[in-house]
């Protein structure tokens, strides 16, 4: 949504009003399919969510509602909320002294129609991304609040000598269509940082969407979507978390209790059949080639043949291309020390891997550090392929093991 929506509204500004040819259809008359279409999406969601809710609090994992505050847990909220909650949050009057403020991408927020003297004024809630998104009561079952729900049960708190008379959660999705230009792609080095300044671009491009727990009619809506110039379209109403990923600790948690019946077996993956572990990956593969599918078939072969190439001294170079590299990269480690040994590593990391392209830029330079040779990719192309070279020369001459994905 973020690339392809942002892509048609970049066609809009740019006056490109014509038909493309693939879809035969407008920039506009695109946009209006397909807010159309996210909107027929977002009941169907929104049904799919209420029964999922509805059969995991059957088995007593169990979300309690903003609304359902049960007065025997207020205590216990209103200490949570006081010592880990309200420390983190902000609160923002928009009025002509306070400007409605710069929202992250995709973070959720709290707004509050709020009643003063002489009319009303937009309130906003402001917590931080990175803090926990969930409260678990003590219990033996799974329950849990979510903390956007605790900070709207005590909205009134946070705006004293104001009224409450309407509040509601959102966030904000914003166009995150950006692509190098000719010129920035002159060399590697003007190239990443044309990638940075790209990146930094990115977090205060145009929103292209509005999503609130609120109908789009309601005034927070139309308040809202004035400020951030979306129209009525762009307004989609969620029920439940905005924010599913949250759910991830719900099921860890679950995992942790006596829920483990009600989830699927985790796949065993195996060693490459017919390799030996722990015996040369590469003299076993001078034999013959494997076929590697996975995740049935695990990593570690391709590492033990990377790690086994750091030590070999009949290694005289490694090429490696890198698409989307972990926090904990075993390659990235290994190609370090290979380079460290004196060998030839030439990496490629495509800075264009999408929404993973800050975390490249920072192991590029990490190789580049240890002395390995890096370079970029290219600007008319993505390197999407997984390659490993490994050259090596012996009294026989130059002999090449790669691996192709």
């Amino acid at each position: 949504f973020m690339v392809r929506v942002g892509g048609l509204f970049d066609q809009l500004l740019a006056g490109l009003g014509g038909e493309d040819k693939i879809t035969e259809l407008s920039a506009q008359k695109q946009l209006d399919l397909i807010f159309e279409k996210t909107a027929a999406m977002i009941e169907r969601y929104n049904t799919t969510q209420s029964e999922i809710f509805s059969a995991i609090d059957g088995i007593g994992i169990r979300r309690i509602k903003s609304g359902k505050l049960a007065e025997r847990h207020m205590e216990f909220f209103r200490a949570e909320f006081n010592k880990t909650i309200r420390p983190l949050i902000s609160t923002i009057i928009v009025d002509g002294k306070h400007p409605f403020p710069y929202l992250p991408n995709k973070a959720v927020f709290i707004a509050a129609r709020l009643k003063v003297k002489g009319g009303e004024k937009l309130g906003l809630v402001l917590f931080p991304e990175t803090a926990s998104k969930i409260v678990f009561l003590n219990s033996d079952e799974i329950a849990f609040y979510l903390v956007e729900d605790i900070i709207k049960a005590f909205a009134q708190e946070m705006f004293p000598k104001m009224e409450v008379i309407e509040i509601g959660k959102f966030r904000v999705t914003r166009n995150a269509d950006l692509e190098l230009d000719d010129e920035s792609a002159g060399n590697e080095e003007d190239y990443r940082k044309a990638m940075q300044h790209i990146l930094k671009k990115r977090r205060r491009l145009m929103p292209i969407r509005l999503e609130t727990n609120l109908v789009a009619a309601s005034e927070i809506s139309k308040l809202l979507a004035d400020r951030l110039g979306l129209a009525q379209t762009q307004i989609f109403t969620r029920r439940g978390p905005l924010d599913m990923n949250l759910m991830w600790t719900v099921l860890d948690a679950a995992k942790a209790k006596r829920y483990k019946e009600h989830f699927f077996a985790d796949i065993k993956n195996v060693y490459v059949p017919g390799l030996l572990k722990g015996e040369s990956i590469h003299r076993q593969i001078r034999a013959k080639d494997y076929l590697l599918i996975h995740p049935y078939i695990n990593f570690d072969a391709v590492l033990d043949l990377l790690r086994e190439a750091v030590f070999d001294d009949s290694v005289i170079a490694i090429r490696q291309t890198l698409y989307r590299v972990s926090n904990h990269s075993e390659i990235v480690k290994h190609l370090v020390a290979a380079a460290e040994n004196g060998k030839e590593v030439t990496v490629l990391v495509e800075l264009k891997a999408r929404f993973d392209e800050e975390n490249n830029i920072e192991w590029a330079a990490k190789l580049e550090d240890a002395g390995c040779h890096v370079i970029y990719g290219r600007d008319y192309l993505k390197v999407h392929a997984k390659l490993l070279l490994i050259t090596r020369k012996s009294s026989k001459g130059i002999s090449h093991t790669a691996h192709v994905a």
